[in-house]
């Protein structure tokens, strides 16, 4: 058994929440941040995916096959992004 740090048994204080977050709660939290559009996040998503495409694009010889995998890239980088906040805005 590990030894107890505490003089006595009686003043350790146990934590528990006071608020249990239920499943139901975060599934409504979940879909009613999936409604919402998140401007600042997705503004930022696709500026850095913007300046990627950029940076990629100027270092190689591209194409045109290229060029529109390029342009894909700050839309997925924007909705990366944005499904990054949304989870941790329900997980914390």
């Amino acid at each position: 058994m590990a030894k107890s740090y505490a003089k006595y048994q009686d003043n350790i204080v146990r934590f528990q929440r006071k608020d249990q977050p239920q499943p139901q709660d975060s599934v409504n939290m979940m879909e009613q941040l999936e409604q919402e559009s998140h401007l600042f996040i997705v503004v930022l998503g696709t500026i850095i995916g913007a300046i990627l495409a950029l940076f990629i694009g100027y270092h190689l010889n591209t194409g045109p096959v290229q060029f529109m995998l390029l342009s894909i890239l700050p839309v997925f980088s924007a909705y990366f992004l944005r499904r990054v906040y949304i989870y941790t805005v329900t997980h914390s």
